[in-house]
């Protein structure tokens, strides 16, 4: 008869040997599996010489009949009118590699190999333009966006359809490879600069603008809370603009990068010396502050001096009247400039303690806070402040120069609307206090 002889218990480095060894061959888990799987796609920067080749294989393949997007094509069209532009006030003129003329006459000749396979519904837009139109770029543009929905048809849904049974969740399938992703190239050039900069800070205005028209029809047929609301929506549209242009230009972190090359050049363009001040105690040349009111320059001024009063936990006190009175008899546009920035000064500095007090609070307390008040929040002694917090105590300066005496409105407004909620509730629990359930 054979015996079976047991193994050996090993013991010592032989047993731990054995152990690693063992190790080394089980099966990846399914832990280890997915991470397999999370795998970054591939980056690839298209650089700006190969849009022509690019054009050219997307119009002579041979697979299907490529139709150009409305989309792209007038992308093409705003980006050529701009930067021609930007072209004729520099004077350059287009060159091997030349930046600026050079990008410039690569998006034409692209936009001429892709016209023939543009969409047909930019026959008599984009494309074939006439340059007779009547009317500054700027509201032909938002003629265009606000009319972008008028030829749909609201359609109320079939009985059919009401009924149809609900589809079936498609079954889990294996996970598809991740797709390369595709980036333009962005030059680093002063004239890229300038540009983003002056698209950026042309954007910001024109919201500007349009928040104040709301400000103006909130005395009339307007909602204050909701024109509020409006305006809070924007600040926070206006952070999501100033980070794409951190994304294209990571040196522009605030809002002093930002408008530093743009302000220089056009303060030379008209002739003057960003450097000069008509009396001691002047923030910049009084003689562009247009330029400068337009850019929100005073209001970073103010902001950026009380950023150094700033202290963690305590609440900066300002005595009213300490540094004058504000001139509430005329109108905050009738004013001279030097008033208005004096004007503006008072009423960032006597808000700003309460601001100060509020954003406490919301930092300790589940309250609702406002972006102001975050971008207060986080403010502190020599930090950067950024393009996005600077329109937001602007927006809070514009909406007292058009509700001038009419200020306390919004707050008269909520309280109204927080009465009416409460006496709705009341009037729900008082229906419902004797009511029984019947068996």
């Amino acid at each position: 008869m054979n015996h079976l002889i047991p193994p050996k218990r090993l013991t010592g480095k032989a047993r731990k040997k054995a152990l690693e060894s063992s190790k080394r061959t089980t099966t990846a888990t399914p832990e280890a599996s997915n991470k397999a799987h999370d795998v970054e796609p591939p980056s690839y920067v298209i650089k700006v010489k190969e849009f022509i080749s690019l054009a050219e294989y997307i119009v002579g393949s041979s697979k299907a009949l490529v139709k150009v997007p409305i989309a792209l094509v007038k992308v093409l069209d705003r980006a050529i009118k701009l930067r021609k532009q930007f072209s004729s006030a520099a004077g350059e003129s287009a060159g091997p590699d030349e930046g600026h003329a050079y990008f410039l006459a690569i998006l034409e000749k692209t936009r001429e190999i892709l016209k023939p396979h543009s969409a047909s519904e930019m026959a008599d837009e984009g494309l074939h333009k006439s340059s007779t139109e009547t009317g500054p770029p700027e509201a032909q543009e938002q003629e265009e966006i606000s009319n972008v929905f008028d030829n749909l048809d609201l359609e109320e849904p079939s009985q059919e359809f009401l009924d149809a049974p609900g589809i079936e969740p498609a079954p889990p399938t294996a996970r598809e490879e991740p797709r390369p992703k595709y980036e333009v190239e962005t030059p680093q050039t002063q004239e890229e600069e300038y540009l983003a900069a002056h698209c950026l800070l042309i954007d910001v205005k024109n919201i500007r603008h349009f928040l104040c028209g709301l400000w103006k029809n909130s005395q009339e047929r307007m909602d204050l809370c909701a024109v509020s609301v409006t305006v809070n929506t924007a600040i926070d549209f206006v952070r999501e603009l100033e980070l794409d242009m951190v994304r294209r230009f990571p040196a522009k972190t605030s809002y002093q990068s930002i408008i530093k090359i743009f302000y220089l050049a056009q303060c030379l363009h008209r002739g003057h010396n960003p450097e000069h001040k008509q009396q001691e105690g002047d923030k910049f040349n009084l003689a562009v502050y247009d330029l400068a009111e337009d850019i929100m320059l005073p209001t970073w001024n103010v902001l950026s001096s009380l950023r150094e009063v700033i202290q963690n936990g305590s609440v900066p006190q300002y005595e009213p009247g300490f540094l004058g009175h504000r001139d509430r008899g005329t109108h905050w546009h009738q004013k001279s400039a030097r008033d208005k920035i004096q004007d503006d000064r008072l009423a960032m500095m006597e808000a700003f303690p309460d601001l100060i007090m509020m954003s406490m609070m919301t930092s300790q307390m589940p309250l609702a806070e406002d972006e102001l008040m975050r971008g207060i929040r986080q403010m502190s002694p020599g930090k950067d402040i950024p393009l996005w917090l600077v329109f937001a105590a602007q927006c809070f300066l514009d909406a007292q120069h058009e509700l001038k005496g009419d200020i306390s409105k919004g707050h008269d407004q909520l309280r109204n609307n927080a009465n009416s909620i409460r006496a709705s509730i009341e009037q729900n629990l008082k229906f419902h206090e004797r009511l029984r359930i019947v068996n």
